[in-house]
C-alpha cells in the first residue's frame, strides 16, 4: 500500500518570501563576520609578528627569505598578514 505523508502547505507572497530570505542572509553574513570567517587580515610588522609567534625578528626574516611566510611589504620592508602566521608551527 502506498503511504502518503501530508505536510502543511503555506502560501506566502513574493515580497514576504523576499523579506524572509533577505533577513536570513543578513543574519548568516553577520554570524560569519562575528565568527571572523570573513574579515580583513591585520598587517603586522616584523616585530609584531615575532612577538605574536614568540620568535625573534631574525627568525621572521629567515622565514620570509625561505618563503614560509609571504612578505606583503614593498622592497625590503617586511609586512605580514596575521592570517599568514596561522600556519607557522613554532618548534
Amino acid at each position: 500500500m502506498y503511504n502518503i505523508q501530508t505536510n502543511p502547505m503555506y502560501l506566502i507572497s513574493k515580497d514576504d518570501l523576499k523579506n524572509v530570505l533577505s533577513e536570513i542572509i543578513q543574519n548568516e553574513v553577520s554570524n560569519l563576520i562575528d565568527n571572523k570567517v570573513i574579515r580583513q587580515p591585520k598587517v603586522l610588522s616584523r616585530t609584531e609578528a615575532a612577538k605574536q609567534l614568540g620568535l625573534c625578528e631574525n627568525t621572521i626574516s629567515e622565514y620570509v627569505k625561505q618563503g614560509r611566510i609571504p612578505n606583503r611589504g614593498i622592497g625590503r620592508k617586511i609586512l605580514l598578514y596575521d592570517t599568514d602566521l596561522e600556519h607557522i608551527r613554532v618548534r
